[in-house]
């Protein structure tokens, strides 16, 4: 959504036909933890790219009618993943860990959920997206990483003169005080019917949170033990 369109840019389609036109790209994902947005543009054209991708956390759109499309196309990503073997080992993650933990959800998104159900209940999507953006999109728990052809003084300059107006809200980071699995949920074993002819054991071994020593590489060095 956030690519639909800015107060500064405001034809839908103008971040990706920028970038399209200039050798680029961009993609985004959004994961248990984070979402996270990128591009590539050809050098010379870096920092135009940068002027329209930094204003997708300062002054977004979310017309209704973008809203609307980007709904369908979420279902349509959704009706793709029906039948892929690794999303749907995925969800059954989600679904054998603690009922009660927030991890223990539908991982993605459908036409239900995003539009028939919050219909149902009288929520707006577009003003429920507004509120999201408005609450946790601040600078004090975003990352940045850019790379071109320009001295680091110069990407440092051109990143704090685009982003600058990144509101800082002091939001603290959501966490989750209890583990997704718990004493009940271990020592299980299930059985997958894949859609595919595969063949696979994969064993699970739940670790406490690690984040705050990602630097480290502390969960890839635990991975390497056990292999």
């Amino acid at each position: 959504m956030l690519f639909m369109g800015t107060e500064t840019y405001p034809a839908e389609n103008e971040y990706n036909k920028f970038l399209s036109e200039h050798s680029g790209y961009s993609n985004a994902y959004t994961s248990a933890d984070h979402t996270n947005y990128h591009f590539e543009v050809s050098p010379d054209h870096l920092e135009k790219a940068l002027d329209i991708f930094s204003k997708f956390f300062i002054c977004p759109l979310f017309e209704a009618g973008s809203t609307e499309r980007e709904v369908n196309a979420v279902n349509l990503e959704h009706d793709k993943n029906i039948p892929n073997d690794t999303w749907r080992l995925d969800q059954l993650d989600k679904s054998t860990c603690d009922p009660n933990h927030d991890y223990n959800r539908f991982g993605t998104g459908n036409k239900e959920t995003l539009d028939t159900i919050p219909k149902s209940k009288g929520m707006n999507v577009r003003d429920e997206l507004l509120k999201f953006h408005d609450k946790w999109y601040s600078s004090n728990i975003m990352g940045f990483a850019i790379l071109g052809k320009e001295s680091l003084d110069d990407l440092e300059k051109m990143v704090a003169d685009k982003f600058k107006d990144v509101k800082n809200k002091n939001v603290k980071t959501p966490v989750w005080n209890t583990h997704p699995y718990g004493k009940d949920q271990l020592k299980t074993k299930t059985y997958v019917t894949p859609v595919k002819d595969l063949r696979s054991l994969l064993v699970t071994f739940p670790i406490p949170d690690l984040q705050d020593q990602h630097k480290s590489g502390v969960s890839k060095r635990c991975s390497n033990y056990l292999n």
